[in-house]
């Protein structure tokens, strides 16, 4: 087939005969710094699992010389990905892999449920267990009233469904990934085999996942950090309010796992709590109402600007030229790219001026 020829655009024989110019190597990039080896599984993979991709990215169906290096750029990129087994197929199969992660999550957690407390159905017990999971704080029974065990589970599973563990699964996959992918490019290097273009990806790569241990970073302490803040406000403040102080000796609840439980609660955005009438009785303690909803907006409203605050702090106090300062310069420059709930400069802003 000659290079002016356009590859006709509809039906299988399209991509049969992307297939084909991919198989001819007419498409494979001159790039004299791959390694035999390396050229090999390039040249195999752009010819069995790039058809479908080049199918469907490559406008009106034209391959022709004049756009090589728009398909030899995508190739690059495909086969780069497809060295991360695991992110290419969380990457193909993610849906999947989210609402099979919820399902049997829920159902673990309704198993839990029952166990813990023999009275409970089955409907009550996933109804539950979904909530606490989604963050929705509905309840069709007294919540007030449930074993301490059961308490504890739901807290478990707030985390498994929470917004910062959910958002930094797809940042510990990507590590895992470049972590794989430095000891194969450490054992290249021990052997001599590593090119320059294979060295200048690998430090790339180096310079990616320490942005991304940063991010995990930000994220986890951020969490902590106002959760462990908003114990301290509710246990103290509980000190001094015997209304609440009777309550709990009521149900027999200690104020410390009070506490807790709201602080959670609250930074998850669930609305489950420990008292029978929610925060109806803290209507005139206003440490407890402002420190739930500073809680809440640090928990999800306001969780980007937080993030992306403390990464512009962060990068205050690293010393120019450093790793930790290349690092956050990296995270600032590429939030997007590093995490998904990071926007740049000008969105959180805006998002700021919203809230």
């Amino acid at each position: 087939m000659d290079d002016d020829e356009p590859v006709p655009t509809r039906g299988n024989k399209r991509r049969t005969t992307v297939v084909n110019l991919l198989r001819e190597n007419l498409l494979v990039p001159e790039t004299p710094d791959l390694s035999k080896e390396t050229e090999k599984r390039f040249k195999h993979f752009a010819a069995e699992g790039l058809a479908r991709r080049l199918d469907s990215r490559l406008s009106h169906g034209s391959l022709i010389a004049g756009r090589r290096a728009q398909v030899d750029s995508l190739l690059q990129t495909a086969w780069y990905k497809k060295r991360f087994y695991l992110s290419h197929f969380l990457e193909e199969r993610y849906w999947y892999f989210v609402a099979g992660y919820f399902f049997i999550v829920v159902m673990l957690g309704a198993s839990a449920f029952l166990l813990a407390d023999r009275t409970l159905n089955i409907v009550d017990a996933i109804f539950q267990a979904a909530s606490c999971v989604s963050q929705s704080g509905l309840s069709t029974i007294n919540w007030s009233a449930q074993r301490t065990s059961i308490h504890i589970m739901s807290i478990f599973l707030m985390f498994m469904g929470s917004l910062p563990f959910l958002t930094t699964v797809p940042v510990m996959l990507r590590m895992l990934s470049f972590h794989k992918q430095w000891k194969q490019n450490r054992k290249r290097e021990r052997m001599g085999l590593a090119t320059k273009a294979e060295q200048a990806i690998a430090a790339e790569q180096d310079l990616e996942a320490r942005a991304l241990r940063k991010v995990l970073g930000i994220v986890y302490g951020h969490c902590f950090c106002c959760q462990f803040l908003g114990f301290l406000l509710f246990y103290f403040d509980g000190l001094y309010n015997e209304n609440l102080l009777a309550v709990l000796a009521e149900k027999g609840v200690s104020l410390w796992w009070h506490a807790i439980y709201l602080s959670v609660s609250s930074f998850q955005n669930n609305g489950l709590t420990l008292t029978p009438d929610s925060l109806v009785m803290f209507s005139t303690r206003p440490v407890h109402l402002l420190t739930s909803a500073f809680l809440i907006l640090a928990g999800m409203t306001c969780f980007p600007i937080f993030t992306r605050g403390i990464a512009t702090v962060c990068l205050k106090f690293c010393r120019e030229k450093s790793p930790s300062w290349e690092a956050y310069c990296f995270v600032l420059e590429h939030p997007r790219r590093c995490f998904t709930h990071m926007f740049p400069a000008t969105h959180t802003f805006w998002l700021l001026l919203v809230v």
